[in-house]
């Protein structure tokens, strides 16, 4: 992440596939390798994006969809956030009802959180790394 903020993204990419390779390395996925997995996925599938390799990004936030989908007690900010990326990557293809179908998932997922953490907005990797220093 450090790598990505300081705008080295083909290093922070190179850290997130060695990531990558080390918790799908892992076989059975357990609780902390889910989490771990679905933000690397998340992670490469943001940087992407931003090169505007929309296919590519939606293979990686669709990685991580399925592995939400098998049904792992897996935070509801991180999991929203995964799906909120994966549904603007798919408008970018032009499937807007499929990314409306995500987006409502998410929100879903935000309102499960207790009433304290749902004032605490969501920041994911997009609005971190857009942030001027």
């Amino acid at each position: 992440m450090i790598r990505l903020r300081m705008g080295r993204l083909s290093e922070a990419e190179s850290a997130f596939l060695r990531g990558l390779a080390i918790a799908e390395a892992a076989g059975n996925i357990q609780i902390a390798t889910a989490v771990d997995l679905l933000q690397l996925l998340n992670n490469l599938g943001w940087m992407d994006y931003k090169r505007k390799q929309y296919r590519d990004a939606a293979a990686r936030f669709s990685r991580g969809v399925d592995l939400i989908d098998k049904g792992l007690r897996l935070r509801p900010d991180e999991t929203a956030r995964v799906l909120r990326n994966y549904a603007a990557c798919l408008r970018k293809l032009g499937h807007k009802k499929e990314a409306k179908e995500l987006e409502s998932r998410a929100d879903g997922m935000l309102r499960s959180l207790p009433r304290e953490e749902r004032r605490r907005p969501v920041v994911d990797v997009t609005q971190l790394a857009q942030e001027k220093r």
